[in-house]
C-alpha cells in the first residue's frame, strides 16, 4: 500500500465560527463503517482546553462536523482537555 497526500490537505480546518474548535483540529482518528466515513478529532478553541469532534463523510474528503463536541472535559482531573480519540472496530462492531 502507498499513501498519498491528498490535494485538499488538510481536510478539516479549525471552524473559524466555533469556539470550541476555532484554533487547532488535529490527531483524527477514522474509520470506515456501514458505507461512511467516521472521524473523531481533538479541537482546541478560544480556552485552549481540548475537546472531541465528530465529523462524518461519504468519500472521506469532504466532512460534516457536528457543531457540539462529543466528549469535553468534566472536572478537575481532566480540566485541560480530553485528547487523541481513537475507535476501533471488531468483529464488525
Amino acid at each position: 500500500m502507498k499513501l498519498k497526500r491528498h490535494e485538499q490537505n488538510p481536510i478539516l480546518l479549525p471552524d473559524l465560527t466555533s469556539p470550541w474548535q476555532c484554533v487547532n483540529v488535529f490527531n483524527p482518528s477514522v474509520i470506515y463503517h456501514n458505507g461512511l466515513f467516521h472521524m473523531h478529532y481533538r479541537a482546541q478553541g478560544l480556552d485552549w482546553v481540548s475537546r472531541i469532534g465528530y465529523a462524518v463523510s461519504m468519500d472521506g474528503v469532504k466532512w460534516n462536523r457536528l457543531s457540539q463536541p462529543v466528549l469535553e472535559p468534566q472536572d478537575g482531573t481532566d480540566s485541560r482537555g480530553v485528547e487523541d480519540p481513537r475507535v476501533v472496530e471488531i468483529n464488525g462492531r
